[in-house]
């Protein structure tokens, strides 16, 4: 599914501020900004399907959307084709306001509590709503290239502006997993926190990060040993970075991929085929990173990695 990012950064320039300030316009159905607080709505039983959060009018003055877009558990991504090129806008991922970043400027007041706000780093943005909930944007090239900062700006506010009229009409789609569904399980129940302390030599009171709709779950410190387990949709394993050919293992006996970079490593297990999307599959990915390998008394990641894919295996749901 591309590389939806778990948190979001960039840096911001006067360029690039200025592209995001100017108007986008184009969004569905414009709604009045005056009623009751807009907020996203919920079911203990069905998830938000995230490409109903917004249509293709939201980015048309800079180019024809392909909708429906393609939907995982968190982010709905949108393939635009502009005149410098063909873009992707990932919509949709929901978070407190709390795991925004602090560093953030507000580029538009959308009435009944919802603002537009650009995140620390560049283009990344948020449509903050009434009750501390955020729904996040951010948009890459699709092609070989970069398109213009200033269009990718443009692009993340109008997918935004599009999510405020959807929510404020009350438009907004559910789906309803299968029970063995990965979305059912918050990946943050599934290893305890003294293994993850133990593996990541951590101290165990550290609270994991997650986000809203729970689909992963990251412990650990930014710049330090961290792990972070999650539940991408993807064609194959090789869409999420398992090379061709590679090797796979048992782990908890469940077909598992494990993939070593230099200070990091991955484990893969593919689950059952995703509910909203064609041709797409569940996923759990475990991974786990410590900057300070090669140095004394250093852990080794793939050691920790298959450690806790292990017990995370073990409390997820079966395959059928």
């Amino acid at each position: 599914m591309g590389n939806p990012r778990v948190g979001l950064c960039m840096v911001a320039t006067a360029l690039v501020l200025a592209g995001c300030v100017a108007r986008t316009g184009g969004a569905p159905e414009r709604t009045p900004v005056t009623g009751n607080p807009v907020t996203m709505p919920f079911d203990t039983r069905a998830e938000i399907d995230p490409c109903s959060l917004t249509g293709p009018a939201a980015f048309e003055p800079h180019g024809t959307a392909t909708m429906p877009g393609r939907p995982d558990m968190d982010n709905c991504r949108v393939s635009v084709a502009t005149d410098a090129g063909r873009a992707f806008v990932w919509l949709g991922e929901q978070m407190s306001t709390s795991m925004l970043p602090r560093d953030r400027t507000q580029l538009a007041d959308l009435g009944r509590g919802a603002t537009i706000v650009l995140l620390e780093d560049g283009c990344d943005m948020a449509l903050v709503l009434a009750e501390g909930f955020a729904v996040t944007a951010f948009s890459t090239s699709a092609d070989d290239g970069d398109l213009p900062e200033v269009l990718l700006c443009s692009l993340n506010r109008g997918a935004l502006t599009g999510v405020f009229n959807v929510l404020a009409g009350e438009r907004a789609k559910l789906w309803r997993p299968a029970p063995n569904s990965l979305a059912t399980l918050s990946p943050c129940d599934v290893m305890s926190r003294g293994l993850v302390a133990e593996q990541l030599d951590i101290p165990s009171d550290v609270e994991p990060v997650f986000p809203i709709t729970g689909h992963w779950c990251r412990w650990g410190e930014d710049d330090g040993n961290q792990a972070t387990l999650r539940y991408p949709v993807a064609e194959s394993a090789s869409e999420l970075g398992v090379p061709d050919g590679h090797p796979t293992e048992v782990i908890a006996d469940r077909e598992s991929w494990v993939v070593a970079g230099r200070i990091s490593c991955t484990v893969y297990a593919k689950h059952i085929d995703f509910a909203i999307g064609v041709g797409t599959f569940e996923f759990a990915e475990l991974g786990v990173t410590m900057p300070d390998v090669g140095k004394p008394g250093a852990g080794d990641p793939c050691a920790a990695a298959r450690t806790l894919a292990d017990a995370a295996w073990r409390h997820l749901p079966p395959v059928t």
